[in-house]
């Protein structure tokens, strides 16, 4: 049978209180004076004792909090509220921070297939959001050669990395990525590009899971040609 346990109202009010505090750290507030002990108080708060500089009201209990004696929550006396010296001070804090998320770069928008070719053929692949633009390989082309017959031939930036592989990302659409996830095999990955030599990974015809699933391509061939 489950026991249920009830928290110690002193140790809940400890943990409630520390959360509170933190919240108004965060947010840029400094302790305020009350006992005389606590560090860094702000110089700015209009009531020397620390005390409420006007009356609070609690919507859930229902009742009054009185300036004469309720404090900032950021004094080490209590009990605590908010007072308007902090409501006004958070809201211009929040406010700020919520108007930052009207200056974040646009969705760069479309799906990039990007892959890790490796010597001996072996290839990885994974579907990420973005485009051809933000990247750092070289302009080329890549194409697909798929076990009927057909050719995808697609824009890509393709580089090679210091660990020996080639670095392909290719710009592709939705009829492209559904030519790759029905075919029931890639028999031939064939990369141009005038910083590299024209290069295939020759791969045997095996059915299509990975991209099938959306997810990954990979080649087990360890035939590589020309």
């Amino acid at each position: 049978m489950a026991q249920t346990l009830d928290p110690d109202p002193d140790q809940l009010a400890t943990i409630i209180d520390g959360f509170v505090v933190a919240t108004g750290r965060a947010l840029g507030r400094l302790r305020v004076k009350c006992e005389g002990s606590e560090p860094m108080t702000d110089p700015d708060y209009p009531v020397p004792s620390g005390r409420l500089d006007v009356w609070g009201f609690d919507i859930l209990g229902l009742s009054l909090k009185s300036p004469s004696t309720n404090s900032d929550y950021m004094s080490y006396c209590y009990p605590t509220w908010v007072s308007a010296y902090a409501w006004t001070r958070e809201f211009f804090t929040l406010n700020t921070l919520i108007s930052w998320d009207f200056d974040a770069p646009p969705d760069p928008g479309g799906t990039l297939l990007r892959g890790h070719l490796y010597a001996g053929g072996r290839a990885d692949w994974n579907l990420i959001p973005g485009g051809l633009a933000g990247s750092t390989g070289g302009p080329g082309r890549v194409e697909f050669v798929t076990g009927e017959g057909a050719v995808i031939g697609l824009p890509a930036a393709i580089e090679e990395t210091d660990g020996g592989s080639t670095l392909v990302t290719v710009a592709i659409d939705e009829q492209a990525l559904a030519g790759l996830k029905t075919a029931a095999s890639i028999d031939l990955i064939a990369l141009f590009s005038p910083e590299l030599t024209a290069l295939g990974h020759a791969l045997p015809p095996t059915p299509n899971k990975g991209l099938g699933r959306l997810r990954r391509l990979r080649s087990l061939s360890n035939s590589r040609g020309a």
